[in-house]
């Protein structure tokens, strides 16, 4: 008998011993991967905060491993790390979320804590495991790269708009508008559906920058441009494409209509616009409706045709091509 338990001695000793030599692995794992751990019996109350995470919330590691109430001693009086665990107080599964802390004397720091709640066989929760970490510098890493990210988006978003753009009247440029009228053609091919090009010009353009200077002549164009944006539909385009030329591409519109709605823009452009101080100007307008084959250049081909014959005719009018 005291040979047996000399025996078990030994073994509990050398068990002890292995079991020391674990915790302070793990302790030392622990403090390489700054993790802290904490757990809170609920049946008994007592806790069990590693040093690392003590140091983690802003509380003095020496406070290990029990340091009592401890929201007092929180920077936040613990409400955003307590009141997240006790959301979740039901849960089975494990759970985490991040909290910020801002020890006295501290720049603000970000923790992310996994949970797991304890149930006995009964069900009841009888305790809470945490491990925690600091992941301020990943998450400002984040931030910062989701900011670099938008900013590139944004940067990118602009740099699309500039190369679409005429920088003069902000309407789509010759790029921008030829590649429109491209894909309302293909529709309209593809669909049978119809398609008006309206090609306008300002007359005697010319003659507005001899004798009122070039500043107010890109004046007028702005205001010819603005006046064409009023008119346009939803689902229509129109673009400058070129000195004082403009085009309104009409997709889905009967024939008629859409001479309608060039006999408005070229009375509204006459009228123009109420107050304005600048000289009176007229457009000339021609029409042309797509027809099967059509490419873009040969539909606008007809449409400049059209507004040819509005200036041979006397300008301030609008022409049909034939």
């Amino acid at each position: 008998m005291l040979l047996k338990r000399e025996e078990l001695q030994l073994q509990l000793i050398e068990r002890n011993s292995k079991m020391h030599e674990s915790l302070m692995l793990f302790d030392l794992a622990e403090e390489t991967a700054g993790i802290g751990r904490w757990r809170l019996d609920l049946v008994t109350g007592e806790q069990d905060w590693s040093p690392k995470m003590l140091e983690l919330n802003g509380l003095d590691r020496a406070l290990a491993p029990d340091p009592g109430n401890v929201r007092p001693l929180l920077p936040d009086g613990g409400e955003e790390l307590f009141s997240q665990i006790a959301q979740h107080r039901e849960d089975r599964e494990p759970f985490a979320f991040d909290y910020r802390i801002k020890p006295p004397g501290e720049t603000e720091r970000i923790l992310r804590i996994a949970v797991q709640n304890e149930f006995d066989m009964l069900g009841k929760r009888i305790g809470v495991f945490g491990v925690a970490m600091d992941v301020t510098e990943q998450i400002r890493r984040e931030e910062a790269l989701d900011l670099a990210r938008g900013r590139a988006v944004r940067l990118a978003a602009e740099a699309q708009k500039l190369a679409n753009t005429d920088p003069l009247t902000g309407l789509p440029n010759r790029r921008c508008t030829f590649g429109r009228l491209e894909a309302m053609i293909d529709v309209a091919s593809k669909r049978g559906g119809t398609l008006t090009a309206i090609m306008f010009d300002v007359d005697h353009f010319k003659q507005v920058n001899d004798t009122f200077g070039h500043q107010t002549g890109d004046e007028v164009l702005v205001q010819v441009a603005e006046i064409a944006r009023r008119q346009a539909r939803a689902g229509d385009a129109v673009g400058r494409i070129g000195g004082e030329e403009f085009v309104w591409l009409l997709p889905g519109l009967p024939d008629a209509s859409s001479r309608k709605l060039a006999e408005r823009l070229r009375r509204s452009v006459e009228a123009g616009i109420e107050g304005s101080a600048l000289p009176e100007v007229t457009i000339s307008v021609g029409i042309a409706h797509f027809r099967p084959g059509d490419s873009e250049s040969s539909l606008l081909a007809r449409a400049d045709e059209a507004l040819y014959g509005a200036k041979e005719g006397g300008r301030n009018q609008v022409q049909r091509a034939a």
